[in-house]
């Protein structure tokens, strides 16, 4: 926590000069940043992503001159989103949420550009994903939905946020390293996936936590079974993770981050950054970090840079393995 605290301090101190430079050095001109922001969000309205992007939205307002708009663009698994993002101009004016999703589209093939020909600022947080039911469910542990799959294989519906989707690659992951036939159903974004959960549409679900938190409880319409990575979801410390139980090799959950289209001015990422250090270093934003559960890993330039590639090639390496990666 301390050298989280000391790098937030030396990276704050370092950018905000570089957002007080002259005007003149940055694109056409013109001082940076004068003109509305528009941030790319590549899932539909309501999932976990969406939801962080506009409360980080909300927080970045506080130190953004312009207005700030969420656009939501979903569809191929992120891809056509981040297609958009890459197709944008490089000006500073529009930025992406990307990270897992991204990583995962281009090593699918849907995304057909490298993850690291766009302009990346920082990733901003991880979130670990849950197995959940509703809370009428037959099953009331991980063990009982395990054991009724494996005794009757293919008669139990898995859902997810969408074909191709990192929730879609955890759900097929699942199957592979638990030896078991789930159903898996995908959906419009994790919205979607929990409507249709709490509609009986679906028997259970891979989800963000914060997108379940609200709706779970002793008596919530949501019981989450399980964490799918190693460790447990600090949203539900008494669900047991897959990997205590001896499943290992799941992708554990979403890491979060903004990205510019290719080419983007380093002046302008620069500054840009170092707005982004003051809204993560807020105390609203550091509040809602913690209330939602989520887990703070916030990298810019090489430790960001670092952190994606190891990311990469352990999803390569699983995603080979599950025959999804796209030659």
């Amino acid at each position: 926590m301390k050298a989280m605290k000391a790098l937030l301090a030396s990276l704050l101190l370092a950018t905000l000069a570089a957002v007080a430079l002259p005007a003149t050095i940055f694109a056409q001109g013109d001082e940076y940043p004068s003109e509305p922001l528009k941030i790319i969000v590549p899932f539909s309205a309501g999932g976990g992503t969406d939801v962080l992007a506009r409360k980080f939205a909300q927080v970045l307002q506080k130190h953004y001159p312009a207005p700030i708009a969420i656009d939501n663009v979903p569809g191929g698994g992120s891809a056509v989103g981040l297609t958009k993002l890459y197709n944008s101009k490089p000006n500073g004016y529009t930025v992406g949420i990307a990270g897992t999703h991204l990583l995962t589209a281009c090593l699918q093939g849907f995304a057909q550009f490298p993850w690291d020909s766009l302009t990346h600022v920082a990733i901003l947080n991880t979130e670990p994903y849950v197995i959940a039911v509703r809370g009428d469910s037959r099953w009331k542990t991980i063990q009982d939905l395990i054991e009724d799959i494996k005794a009757h294989p293919r008669t139990i519906t898995m859902g997810n946020a969408g074909a191709g989707a990192l929730t879609d690659i955890v759900a097929q992951a699942i199957n592979m390293r638990l030896s078991v036939e789930f159903v898996v159903v995908p959906f419009d974004g994790g919205a979607n996936e929990r409507a249709a959960l709490l509609g009986g549409h679906v028997d259970a679900g891979i989800f963000s936590g914060s997108e379940v938190a609200p709706h779970a409880g002793p008596e919530g319409e949501v019981r989450v079974l399980a964490a799918v990575g190693e460790d447990r979801c600090p949203l539900f410390p008494d669900a047991p993770s897959l990997g205590e139980l001896g499943y290992h090799g799941i992708p554990a959950g979403s890491v979060r981050g903004l990205a510019f289209p290719p080419k983007t001015p380093k002046e302008i990422v620069t500054a840009f950054e170092g707005l982004v250090i003051q809204a993560v270093d807020d105390i609203e934003w550091k509040n809602y970090m913690r209330d939602n559960g989520y887990v703070n890993t916030f990298y810019v330039c090489k430790e960001m840079m670092d952190y994606y590639d190891k990311l990469y090639e352990n999803l390569k390496e699983i995603m080979q393995e599950m025959g999804l990666v796209k030659q």
